[in-house]
């Protein structure tokens, strides 16, 4: 037997010293409705802050005044999550919740959901919010998490960030 301390360490990785690839990044999925002011701006911080994220984006592709609330949309909100490496999903969404355009835009989600297979899940503004998470609750896809909304409260009721009762969802996906 060799003396204690002569044999060189093992290399790290499985046996054999095969090379060890790195897990993938994270994947996120971001839905808005809200193209413009706050929640926008918010969202392209996300994206900007996270470079080693894949970053994926559902919103509407509208120009001009959004609807009857006279809000301005930003025109180039494609063009700037773009410009910072993130994939636009064009998906039609309204402001008014009831709208029956948001019921299609939960199955454009929920295919995009499929195809993008994210990691994360994260609803903003109030009908961004709800699509987000009513599409990704139709996934079929082991390890999916409830969690709080991105913005407007904490869904919890109690004033502590994470989901309503404490309760994480099912397996290891996060939707937020």
């Amino acid at each position: 037997t060799p003396a204690a301390g002569c044999c060189p360490p093992e290399p790290p990785g499985p046996p054999g010293g095969a090379p060890v690839s790195p897990p993938p990044p994270p994947r996120v999925l971001h839905v808005l409705e809200a193209v413009r002011g706050g929640t926008l701006r918010y969202v392209l911080d996300v994206v900007s802050a996270t470079p080693g994220c894949e970053h994926h984006v559902a919103m509407p592709a509208r120009a001009g005044v959004a609807g009857r609330s006279g809000a301005l949309v930003e025109v180039t909100a494609c063009d700037q999550f773009a410009a910072r490496g993130a994939t636009v999903h064009t998906v039609d969404m309204r402001r008014n919740p009831v709208h029956p355009v948001n019921a299609a835009a939960v199955a454009a989600v929920v295919r995009i959901i499929h195809q993008v297979r994210p990691g994360v899940v994260h609803g903003h503004s109030s009908v961004g919010g709800a699509v987000g998470r009513v599409a990704a609750r139709g996934w079929s896809v082991p390890g999916l998490k409830g969690a709080a909304p991105a913005a407007g409260g904490t869904g919890r009721g109690d004033g502590r960030a994470g989901p309503a009762g404490g309760g994480t969802g099912r397996g290891g996906r996060l939707v937020v």
